[in-house]
């Protein structure tokens, strides 16, 4: 059997190609959609139901089944050779589905409606099954890692989620300047779907022999009882939820402003796009090791803390975003080449994502702290649902309702007004030390 170390390192390298692999995935998935429904919109809705509808379905299951599992990492190779298996197996699909659509269509033409809608279904489910499977991971992962370093676990299962995270940002790059130019869409999926079973194997072959022993304490939503360490949580699981569905919420909403606001200031391109995704990401990846650092030295009144300095920073980007376009004028006729001002398109855009997006990414990372030990795998499920359903409501929210009534930078005063009123809630619920809840204070009203 592999050392302990060892295992949890090769794990952490899976799970950042892993991370890689569904950008990859949710691009390609787009593409194919795309040619189903015949408009970007409905294509970039329907993955958008497909992928985070499929994540929280599957972090559901892995919630519900947590209790059950004994070798929570071959589950979770099974998990990846499943993702694996069916988006091999996608491309076919979606060549079957539209041909058996024309055949239908040929030979009913006055039910093309309900043919069209029977279409789309099934290209949803092709979809569905391997993002339910990516949701499973985390929570499976957080089984085995609390088992492998009892003392350490839940800063580990936050520097997974941050490796994930980073290999997401690595795919999205790849993928749009790199793989799908070369490669083509087939062959995208095929060579990953191949890298997901290898993924898988490797896992459960690593898995096979490591059985841990099953929870036995009852849930409940009482805290642990312990000091303030990175070990203990901070929030009664309750509080915890409604934190991690607001941390999505925002999260995806400001996504979907920041993307229309560089798309105004850089311009919208398949490139421009890939780019500003993978540095957002970066960034929220960033807001791990943060959140530790906050952790360890204000304890539970971190949370606050990072809601508040979340909500300051949106408020003072707005006045930078009023000048983007501007700035990028002035830098682009300086670089020439098509290289170069791809260039200034990245250091543009993570100028203006940098500091905001680092803080709201240190949301997540502290509310899986609020996972107990004893049914740490249900506990991160539910929290991943939470934050998935969050995401969800957040796009369609802030994509159909919010900014294109208030604007985009109406809506980023509106974003950085809840994180406010949520370090307000998150003071009062968590069990903050003095220090922390004076520190909390002062900086919000030095900071307004």
């Amino acid at each position: 059997m592999m050392p302990r170390r060892r295992t949890l390192s090769l794990i952490a390298i899976l799970y950042g190609v892993s991370g890689a692999l569904g950008l990859v995935y949710e691009v390609a998935f787009n593409k194919y959609l795309g040619g189903v429904f015949g408009t970007t919109a409905y294509a970039s809705s329907a993955v958008l139901v497909a992928f985070m509808g499929g994540l929280a379905l599957g972090a559901h299951l892995a919630s519900r089944l947590d209790a059950r599992i004994r070798r929570p990492l071959l589950a979770y190779g099974i998990a990846e050779a499943i993702i694996g298996a069916f988006c091999m197996l996608a491309p076919f699909g979606f060549t079957l589905l539209n041909t058996a659509h024309g055949w239908c269509a040929a030979r009913h033409p006055d039910a093309l409606t309900m043919l069209d809608a029977v279409r789309a279904g099934l290209a949803v489910v092709v979809a569905l099954v391997p993002a339910a499977g990516m949701g499973a991971t985390l929570p499976l992962l957080a089984r085995f890692v609390a088992s492998e370093d009892p003392v350490r676990g839940k800063r580990l299962l936050a520097r997974l989620y941050a490796i994930n995270t980073l290999g997401g940002a690595l795919g999205s790059l790849v993928c749009a300047y790199a793989i799908v130019p070369g490669l083509g869409l087939t062959w995208t999926m095929r060579s990953a779907a191949t890298l997901s079973l290898g993924i898988g194997i490797v896992a459960m072959l690593l898995g096979r022999e490591r059985e841990i022993e099953l929870p036995t304490v009852a849930a409940d939503s009482a805290p642990e009882v312990g000091s303030e360490s990175a070990a203990s949580p901070f929030f009664p699981m309750r509080e915890a939820i409604v934190l991690s569905a607001a941390s999505g919420m925002l999260v995806f909403g400001c996504e979907i402003v920041f993307v229309h606001l560089l798309g105004l200031a850089l311009g919208k391109t398949g490139y421009a796009f890939g780019l500003m995704l993978a540095i957002f990401l970066v960034c929220l990846s960033f807001g791990t090791p943060v959140a530790t650092k906050l952790a360890d030295r204000f304890g539970a009144g971190a949370m606050a803390i990072g809601l508040t300095v979340s909500g300051l920073l949106l408020l003072a980007s707005v006045v930078l975003w009023e000048r983007m376009p501007s700035l990028f004028v002035l830098l682009d006729p300086v670089f020439g080449s098509w290289g170069a001002r791809e260039l200034v398109r990245a250091v543009v855009a993570f100028a203006a994502l940098a500091l905001p997006v680092v803080s709201m990414g240190t949301t997540f990372p502290l509310v899986l702290r609020a996972a107990r030990s004893a049914t740490i795998g249900a506990d991160v499920g539910k929290l991943t649902v939470a934050n998935t359903a969050g995401s969800i409501l957040g796009s369609l929210a802030f994509g159909f309702g919010l900014l294109p009534r208030l604007g985009p930078e109406t809506s980023l005063l509106a974003v950085a007004v809840v994180y406010v009123v949520l370090a307000v809630f998150a003071n009062r619920k968590g069990s903050s030390s003095a220090r922390a809840r004076d520190g909390e204070r002062a900086l919000l009203t030095n900071g307004l």
